[in-house]
């Protein structure tokens, strides 16, 4: 695998090491299901790409998203507006624990970033037919009934 891959999430790791307020390590799907219903929000660094399934799941489980700044993509559905439906850090994890710090010591604050997001994926996800349909009408040049 190139470095680039797991680079982001080596570097938060090691900067969140001493912080009281962030798990960490490997765990099987059943426990990872388990405890991110029982967090209050979610770190979720780039890996593959900028977008992974636990952003969703943080969201669907009412858990505030933290992650870089997504602010250079677009994305559908878009889960990724800063400070509305996720709280960005810097790519480097200069202001991690200071963002992680201030959130867990006050996630009632971030209330209305967690609701939003999780409406605006419920939205998207009960317009998913009309998105497939615009998709493959773009892609083809075509109308389809």
């Amino acid at each position: 695998l190139p470095n680039s891959i797991g680079y982001q999430r080596k570097v938060f790791i090691q900067k969140c090491a001493s912080s009281q307020f962030v798990l960490t390590g490997s765990i099987d799907a059943k426990a990872y299901n388990r405890e991110v219903k029982s967090v209050a929000s979610v770190l979720s660094p780039f890996g593959w790409g900028e977008i992974c399934f636990r952003d969703f799941e943080a969201v669907t489980n009412g858990c505030l998203l933290i992650k870089p700044s997504m602010d250079h993509i677009e994305t559908w559905p878009d889960l990724f507006i800063s400070g509305k439906t996720y709280v960005p850090v810097d790519w480097d994890g200069e202001n991690l624990i200071e963002t992680i710090n201030c959130v867990a010591k006050n996630i009632v604050a971030y209330s209305d970033i967690i609701r939003f997001a999780k409406e605006e994926y419920k939205k998207a996800l009960l317009n998913i037919d009309n998105r497939v349909q615009h998709f493959l009408e773009e892609a083809s040049g075509a109308k389809i009934n």
